[in-house]
């Protein structure tokens, strides 16, 4: 997922770079992507016959699918990976149509690559700007300590003036 990468080039930008890691992160990435497909793979007919009706799965959409990743199955996995937001679904989708998993695995690492490395050095510029951005989250909490404090003490004020004295 992202948060290793990211966290990864934060922990370069602190001076903890360690090549190895970066082989974790991507081979972490692929066994991940891998069990998606293989749920994919193993649960295609009870996943399409207990939920296809509410998804608007049907033989025939099915089929269509089938020949659009024997068309094109390189590039649908390159642009799920990298668009984020449907990358699940379609590594799902490329086991429940029975994609190669050679393919399928290469595919996937050729997307894998430059997403993590986009994003460890998004994480690493992160990390650059990670001081500064702390030095003046010390500043606002500062004020806004200051702020709470100073409401604190003119509600307590304005309680004390609006309760009449009793004797």
């Amino acid at each position: 997922m992202a948060y290793e990468e990211l966290v990864k080039g934060y922990e370069y930008a602190k001076d903890q770079y360690v090549i190895v890691d970066d082989a974790v992160v991507v081979a972490g990435d692929l066994v991940g992507d891998s069990l998606y497909y293989l749920l994919g793979y193993s649960g295609r007919t009870k996943f399409i016959n207990r939920w296809g009706k509410y998804i608007g799965l049907n033989v025939g959409r099915i089929k269509t699918i089938e020949a659009h990743f024997n068309g094109h199955s390189g590039k649908t996995i390159l642009f799920a990976k990298w668009s984020h937001l449907l990358g699940a679904a379609v590594l799902f989708v490329a086991g429940a149509v029975k994609m190669p998993y050679r393919k399928f695995l290469a595919f996937n690492f050729l997307a894998t690559l430059p997403k993590s490395l986009l994003l460890i050095l998004i994480g690493y510029y992160f990390g650059q700007a990670a001081g500064k951005i702390q030095h003046y989250f010390n500043y606002a909490a500062v004020i806004l300590g200051i702020l709470i404090a100073v409401v604190v003490v003119i509600f307590v004020l304005s309680r004390k003036k609006s309760k009449p004295l009793e004797t």
